[in-house]
C-alpha cells in the first residue's frame, strides 16, 4: 500500500470495490480508505467503519487483521490531525502504532511517525518534530521501501529549509539521482517547496 497514490489509482480502486459489491476484500475497503483520507476524509471514515464490520468477521488470520486495523486507526488519526481534533489524532495514532508494532509493519510504523511528525509541528515541539522524520527515514530503510525512504529525506528537507539549513536538500537530490526510482510526484513537490523557502 503506498503512502500516496495518484487520482488514477484511487479511481480504480473505487470501480473495483463498486463492482464487488458486498463481496469486497477487506484489505481493497482498507487501502481504498487509506487514499481518501485527504481527498475525502469523511467517506474514508465511514469505509473504516465498513472495514472494521468486516474484520471482526474473523476474516484472515491475527497478523493480517492486526495490520489492516493499524491501518484503519492511522486514517481515523490523520482525519482528526486534518480535523484540528489533536489529543484525539493522538490518541488513534498510538492505538495504530501499538497495531503495527504487533505485526512488525515497519512501513506502517514509519507511516506513523509522519503523521506524528506534524502531530508536533502543529504543537511547537521542533526535538520531537525531527526525531520522527529520522525515524521514518530509518524505518523505510530497514523495509527496503526506497520509494518512502525518498519521501522522507524530502520532508526533511523542506522541514529544514525554513531554518535555511540546505544540506538536507541536497542529501535528497543525491538519494533521487541514486536510487534509480526518478523522481516520484510526491518528493518532486517537497523538494520544489524545499528549493523555494530556501530562496527567500
Amino acid at each position: 500500500m503506498k503512502l500516496y497514490a495518484s487520482d488514477e489509482h484511487v479511481e480504480v480502486l473505487g470501480n473495483k470495490r463498486n463492482a464487488r459489491g458486498n463481496a469486497v476484500a477487506t484489505d481493497l475497503q482498507v487501502e481504498l480508505a487509506w487514499h481518501l483520507r485527504q481527498r475525502d476524509t469523511n467517506r474514508a471514515l465511514d469505509l473504516t467503519t465498513e472495514a472494521e464490520l468486516l474484520l471482526s468477521r474473523n476474516c484472515g488470520t491475527a497478523a493480517f487483521r492486526s495490520g489492516l486495523r493499524a491501518r484503519l486507526g492511522l486514517v481515523r488519526a490523520e482525519a482528526a490531525w486534518l480535523g484540528a481534533r489533536l489529543e484525539s489524532a493522538e490518541t488513534e495514532l498510538e492505538a495504530a502504532t501499538a497495531h503495527f508494532q504487533a505485526s512488525n509493519d515497519l512501513v506502517g510504523q514509519g507511516d506513523a511517525l509522519l503523521l506524528e511528525y506534524h502531530l508536533a509541528d502543529d504543537r511547537g515541539e521542533t526535538g520531537r518534530r525531527r526525531d520522527c522524520l529520522r525515524r521514518a527515514e530509518a524505518l523505510y530503510a530497514a523495509a527496503h521501501d526506497p520509494e518512502r525512504k525518498l519521501i522522507s529525506l524530502a520532508w526533511q528537507a523542506l522541514d529544514e529549509s525554513f531554518g535555511g539549513a540546505t544540506e538536507p536538500l541536497e542529501r535528497a537530490q543525491r538519494a533521487v539521482e541514486i536510487g534509480g526510482l526518478g523522481e516520484p510526484s510526491a518528493v518532486r513537490g517537497l523538494l520544489s517547496f524545499a528549493r523555494a523557502q530556501l530562496s527567500f
